[in-house]
């Protein structure tokens, strides 16, 4: 097994709700992180990588206080986990943006 820099981590079908004026809506995303996984791999490290769970919760916060806009999830993402060089989401509406360190981001449809 190789590992290199571009190792991903894909979360699907994370479910966010966000208000939306006086009401709540609900939306689910996909989420591509880029990470180097080499020092988790091989040496067993568990804290280079980033824990699913945290990452979920984190998209929810963001959700909850910012709203579900995707770059402010992406941006969530590099803020709280800094070993992710990479972070793409995508909407279930097939909206997706990505950003990564160094602030290359773009939007897709």
């Amino acid at each position: 097994m190789t590992l290199n820099r571009n190792d991903q981590i894909i979360l699907k079908g994370v479910q966010l709700r966000a208000p939306a004026g006086t009401k709540e809506t609900c939306r689910t995303v996909d989420v591509r992180l880029n990470l180097d996984l080499r020092q988790a791999a091989f040496k067993d490290r568990i804290d280079r990588t980033v824990d699913y769970r945290e990452v979920q919760e984190c998209l929810k916060r963001t959700a909850l206080r910012d709203g579900d806009l995707i770059e402010n999830l992406t941006r969530a993402i590099l803020e709280g986990f800094p070993q992710v060089r990479v972070v793409e989401v995508t909407s279930s509406r097939g909206r997706s943006y990505s950003r990564s360190r160094g602030a290359s981001y773009g939007t897709r449809r």
